[in-house]
């Protein structure tokens, strides 16, 4: 106890933060077999689309004001940290009440546009409004690293909401209900929509701002290049969902959804690993220890990329886990997703950098070239080669996306040596290729269960790195 007690607050707010987002995303993972077992390929790929659609268009409706630029407002109005959420949550309803009149005048054309009927539609149009409120209040609350409430509340929604879309979706399974995508959709949604009603309230009754004149401008002049951002980085994460399921159907996109969500385990190990790994970054950087930040960095990869390798050689054993044998003619695309979700963790070592050095304006302009890259790629791809095509478009533009990145951090640091570039890229190169080559490993069994011999024995081995590594990120 006496040592928990000598731990800083940001530390502790740091941990149980992870732990926290660590948990809800493993509660999603979790719930995935249920819903295989209860929902046809068809269904799930009605789920997916309605995913993709939503994580794009709410950036738009709420003008990405959730992104980087609201921690600059939270440094910037310090004293006034409610009146600037209010004023934002004002902005970000009147834009989504905006985006709700054009789809009432043009119903039809939305509904082909994105596959989802009216219902799905409008649920979508209320979690616009809504759901932004959460997601202020718990931005606001880690400036005061009161990580207990962030932690209650995150569990809660999302438990309650997982257990509402399970319940419900179980239910009208049983009663032989038609369209259970949108059960699970609805009941699950208007769990968080109850609880963005409750902090949009609670916001706005203590901000009493709707208007200010220094907030609308940084807003414009602040946020837009975030907006820009943030639009293109999602089109470069659902594009291949989207396509798939214009020009294959509901349910080969339902099939790419569920093997994209088991193969995307390794990208929450990575988002939890990521959030510690900035302030590491950011501390040493102005220290000017740059060998030391490369050299944890080339260890952190390396073991990482076991991480990916491993999924990669028990995904048949882990889709059997979470899936039906409908989704397993999908197995093929789980290296190529992996391979993909590899270079996520180099996009981001980049990225963090040029965050650092405030350069967003490259940061935007490399991810809109990778997702232009990704859409011109996919529709080129998935029209000749069928929807599998998606998860090797997809690794491509991570990687252009990586390496446009790395360019970028060479021009805006005049050329200084921060990482070991060729041990960073090698790394990044063999782990792609091992990764594919692991597809010809899925028609033996016993030579993939050697390999995963081999890859544990080698953690074992070099267990004291591992735990170096470990321990290094707990105490930044």
């Amino acid at each position: 106890m006496r040592i928990l007690n000598h731990i800083s607050i940001e530390i502790k707010s740091a941990v149980a933060l992870t732990i926290a987002t660590f948990i809800c995303k493993g509660i999603n993972v979790i719930s995935l077999p249920l819903f295989t077992r209860l929902l046809s390929t068809e269904e799930m790929g009605i789920v997916t689309t309605y995913t993709s659609w939503y994580s794009l268009l709410s950036v738009i409706a709420n003008l990405a004001l959730d992104s980087g630029s609201f921690n600059i407002a939270m440094m910037e109005y310090k004293d006034s940290r409610f009146r600037y959420m209010s004023f934002a949550l004002v902005i970000s309803t009147i834009s989504s009440i905006i985006i709700a009149a054009v789809y009432f005048a043009f119903p039809i054309f939305f509904q082909s546009l994105t596959g989802l009927d009216n219902t799905l539609i409008m649920l979508m149009l209320v979690s616009f409004i809504f759901l932004p409120a959460t997601t202020y209040w718990i931005l606001h609350q880690r400036y005061g690293y009161r990580y207990k409430s962030i932690s209650i509340v995150t569990l809660l929604s999302t438990g309650a909401s997982t257990i509402a879309a399970a319940g419900f979706t179980y239910i009208a399974y049983r009663r032989s209900y038609e369209n259970l995508a949108a059960v699970r959709l609805v009941s699950g949604n208007s769990v968080l929509i109850l609880w963005g009603i409750f902090f949009y309230l609670y916001i706005v009754v203590k901000g009493k701002t709707f208007f200010r004149k220094d907030y609308f401008k940084f807003v414009v002049y602040v946020n837009c290049p975030m907006l820009i951002h943030a639009v293109a980085k999602h089109i470069l994460d659902v594009s291949d969902r989207t396509m798939i399921s214009y020009m294959c159907g509901k349910s080969a996109v339902g099939i790419y959804g569920v093997l994209y969500s088991v193969s995307s385990m390794a990208l929450i190990v990575w988002s939890a690993v990521n959030a510690s790994l900035v302030p590491y970054i950011f501390e040493n950087m102005k220290e000017g220890k740059y060998e030391k930040i490369s050299s944890f960095v080339e260890k952190m990869l390396l073991v990482y990329a076991m991480a990916c390798l491993l999924l990669t050689l028990i995904a048949p054993e882990v889709l059997s886990f979470f899936a039906t044998s409908e989704y397993y003619e999908g197995i093929y695309m789980m290296p190529a997703i992996a391979a993909g979700i590899f270079f996520t963790s180099l996009y981001n070592i980049y990225s963090n950098v040029l965050l650092y050095c405030k350069k967003t304006k490259s940061i935007m302009f490399s991810t809109m070239v990778a997702a232009m890259i990704n859409i011109i790629l996919n529709y080129i791809c998935i029209k000749s080669f069928g929807y599998k095509a998606a998860a090797y478009t997809t690794l491509l533009s991570f990687v252009v996306l990586a390496f446009m990145q790395f360019i970028m951090l060479k021009r805006e640091t005049m050329g200084r040596i921060i990482f070991n570039d060729k041990k960073i890229w090698g790394i990044a190169l063999v782990t792609c290729i091992v990764c594919i080559s692991i597809n010809a490993l899925y028609f033996s069994t016993a030579f993939r269960y050697t390999v995963i011999v081999l890859i544990i024995a080698a953690a074992i081995r070099f267990r004291k790195q591992i735990f170096s590594i470990v321990h290094t990120l707990k105490r930044e």
